[in-house]
């Protein structure tokens, strides 16, 4: 059962979100920045990075 592009969080667009979530807190953190926009940076970027597991996980599934 494939859920890729089957339900709105699992679209193409959705997907380009969660691709920003991973990457917008790298650059960001590259600037001098204080430790508690630092930690929610961290979390950001795991919160896209843990979509991004997911949504591979699932396109797994629209191979078979």
């Amino acid at each position: 059962r494939c859920s890729i592009n089957f339900h709105p969080l699992h679209s193409t667009e959705a997907i380009w979100v969660y691709v920003l979530l991973f990457l917008i807190p790298i650059a960001i953190k590259q600037r001098p920045i204080s430790k508690e926009i630092k930690k929610r940076l961290d979390l950001i970027h795991l919160l896209g990075l843990g979509l991004l597991i997911h949504m591979a996980l699932d396109a797994i599934d629209c191979m078979y």
